[in-house]
């Protein structure tokens, strides 16, 4: 019978010894599959660290490890773990081209600090791309090596659409899965749909869309740089990585992301007029964000986006009024959700409407 494999490569300098780790969760929810620690994860492996030595160690280990009847492939990875998962696409694209791949990468990074990562394009094999960019990374240059953590963009056939899906934070903040990082748990969340979206058999299913509206809106609330207006604009969006000593968020200075594709001239659904159009908003963090909620809460999503003006015009059918209210009791159950319409001044506009909520 055929089956699915999934493949989890941790990023540089981490190890399957990590339990908070997103790629030792992943490889923990998938039933079948095999994770690869990362380049450099032992003590005084520099040439690892800094040169992604060991990535075609990797690629051997991994084509011999996926099963006969492996129907589909499935790679996931983080900073030069995703450019593994890139490596191992082509690599079964020549020896088992008719073994279907998706990929799900989490900030992709150059193989070599120089910036010489591998450049040739995935091939007709891999059918679906998703790429989490990591906003504020500011790793500074190093003499003669260069930037450790420059973004390396997905080459791919034209036909073939890569979603690129921006999220606040450095190059190692969605990598930790804990009660402390919501940004982290999104970003497990996200994976776990995308594998159960495409029927990948699990033994951990992803948790309710509300929920993981909740932990989006927990990103807010997590940045104390940030803070609400009541006109929803906030200032530079910036987290704490995770492994960060200093207690102030990082900004956007070094490789700003966001300004990387806006360059690139990227086209998806999360960018528009160059830039992220999320990037200085207070209620939603990306098109992601914004979507799931607008399933979850599709009328509170269509008022929320009208002005005052627009709202004191407004007509609300009974129909309408009485979905809202149900919306309005479901969107209180979830603490951080309500307080972040609440400081944004919408949560009021919206009892207005629906005054038997």
């Amino acid at each position: 019978m055929a089956m699915d494999w999934c493949v989890c490569n941790i990023g540089t300098g981490h190890s399957g010894s990590e339990p908070d780790n997103i790629l030792v969760r992943v490889f923990g929810a998938v039933k079948a599959g095999k994770i690869n620690d990362g380049v450099g994860h032992k003590k005084g492996d520099l040439i690892g660290n800094v040169f992604g030595h060991g990535l075609g160690d990797r690629v051997d280990e991994t084509m011999a490890s996926i099963p006969a009847d492996a129907r589909r492939v499935f790679l996931v990875g983080h900073s030069r773990g995703a450019i593994l998962s890139s490596l191992v696409a082509n690599a079964l694209a020549k020896a088992r081209p008719t073994v279907e791949v998706h990929m799900f990468s989490v900030d992709p990074v150059a193989r070599y600090a120089s910036g010489t990562d591998d450049k040739s394009m995935v091939q007709a094999n891999v059918r679906s791309i998703k790429v989490i960019v990591m906003e504020n990374d500011n790793m500074a240059s190093l003499p003669g090596v260069g930037n450790l953590f420059q973004l390396s963009f997905v080459k791919a056939p034209s036909a073939l659409p890569i979603e690129y899906i921006p999220m606040p934070g450095t190059h190692g903040t969605a990598t930790q899965v804990n009660a402390q990082n919501p940004v982290g748990r999104a970003t497990f969340q996200m994976i776990l749909r995308w594998l159960d979206g495409h029927g990948v058999p699990l033994n951990t299913q992803p948790l309710p869309p509300r929920t993981l509206s909740e932990y989006f809106f927990e990103i807010h609330e997590a940045n104390a740089v940030q803070g609400f207006t009541t006109t929803g604009a906030v200032g530079s969006r910036s987290v704490t990585d995770w492994d960060s000593s200093s207690p102030a968020p990082k900004d956007q200075a070094g490789a700003n992301r966001r300004t990387m594709l806006a360059g690139a001239g990227i086209s998806n659904p999360h960018t528009a007029g160059g830039g992220d159009r999320f990037a200085n908003a207070g209620l939603f963090v990306n098109a992601y964000h914004a979507d799931l909620f607008h399933a979850c809460y599709p009328v509170s999503q269509t008022l929320v986006s009208k002005t005052p003006d627009q709202l004191s015009t407004f007509r609300i059918t009974p129909g309408v009024r009485a979905s809202l209210t149900s919306e309005i009791r479901g969107l209180r159950a979830y603490r951080t959700t309500w307080k972040t319409l609440t400081a944004l001044g919408m949560a009021n506009r919206l009892e207005r409407l629906a005054p038997e909520a």
